[in-house]
């Protein structure tokens, strides 16, 4: 990296930790102890979780988990209230 050309043997030497975004490519330019900063660290994580998530939901539902899906989870019109009289006997 440029940055670290400039700078003498000793400088880049002393440096023992570096934060850095979490791309491969930063990475393979450093030597010392990597750190990721909380916030990608976090929005990595809620990533996972919400694809599990995702996935959870569309196994036990059979779908996406939304009125159009055809599984009966609710929604304007899918209910025996949308039926004539409300879904009471007549």
């Amino acid at each position: 990296m440029p940055v670290f050309d400039v700078r003498t043997a000793d400088w880049r030497a002393a440096v023992h930790h570096v934060v850095i975004d979490m791309c491969t490519v930063f990475k393979a330019a450093v030597t010392a102890v990597l750190v990721v900063d909380h916030f990608h660290l976090l929005q990595l994580a809620n990533a996972v979780i919400d694809e599990v998530r995702c996935r959870l939901t569309a196994q036990i539902r059979g779908g996406r988990g939304r009125s159009g899906d055809g599984n009966g989870t609710g929604g304007a019109g899918s209910g025996p209230s949308s039926a004539p009289g409300g879904g009471r006997p007549a």
